[in-house]
């Protein structure tokens, strides 16, 4: 899934920091986050707010 609205970081900035640019492993804690509250984030897209 693809955000328009994701920061932009340059290489530079990303291997200043050593920040990995690899996406999270299946079972990581960021995917089982995600998954909880897909149903939330949708909702909120749908909103006027967002």
């Amino acid at each position: 899934m693809r955000n328009n609205r994701a920061t932009q970081l340059d290489h530079k900035f990303v291997t200043e920091h050593k920040l990995s640019t690899a996406p999270p492993p299946a079972d990581s804690l960021f995917w089982n986050m995600w998954n909880a509250c897909q149903e939330i984030a949708d909702k909120a897209l749908n909103t006027q707010f967002i």
